[in-house]
């Protein structure tokens, strides 16, 4: 708790808006993320950008929040549609149904994707879809490595990331997501 308390009051001193933490690979070639790197983003109520390695630098230009848009933040909504204005990125809002609620028909969820986007103006770098796929690792894996996605966004503890990263720390990130994870505080 030392270190995530000294993390939160350094945030709140310099104002700080994002953390950033490499994760290396362990020697069983699992990339863990650790329950304190989690709970210094929980503490300070800043969102983490979790990057694999392995990872190559390549500007943003697609960007996917696996989210329930019964669930979907604003929050998440306004820092994603300012990176998206910045990196000139594309935002696509991934609805996947979270474990045990009913798939959302197309008509009423592009009605919620169109009610969660505050501005107009932000529409141009968002866009939607309405995934089918119950297994959310499966849907994850194709969002992320079929649609060449250079972000995956996802809420800590929170449905999706649950089902990728499991319920308890220390947490392993799926071998076929070798992107950078941006995960927000729940």
């Amino acid at each position: 708790h030392f270190v995530s308390d000294n993390v939160a009051a350094i945030v709140r001193k310099f104002n700080i808006d994002l953390l950033i933490k490499g994760i290396p690979e362990n020697t069983k070639q699992e990339t863990v993320i650790e329950s304190d790197v989690l709970n210094c983003s929980a503490k300070s109520g800043c969102p983490i950008l979790l990057v694999p390695e392995q990872f190559p630098y390549k500007p943003l230009e697609k960007i996917v929040y696996a989210t329930d848009l019964r669930y979907c933040r604003q929050d998440v909504v306004r820092f994603l549609s300012k990176l998206a204005i910045t990196f000139n990125a594309s935002v696509l809002i991934a609805n996947i149904a979270a474990k045990g609620l009913p798939f959302m028909e197309n008509n009423y969820a592009l009605d919620v994707f169109k009610d969660t986007i505050p501005h107009p103006a932000s529409h141009d770098h968002f866009y939607f879809n309405n995934v089918r796929e119950r297994d959310i690792p499966k849907a994850i894996d194709v969002l992320v490595n079929d649609m060449d996605t250079d972000l995956l966004v996802l809420v800590n503890h929170r449905y999706h990331f649950n089902e990728l990263f499991g319920r308890v720390g220390p947490y392993v990130l799926p071998d076929y997501i070798r992107i950078p994870v941006l995960v927000f505080p729940s």
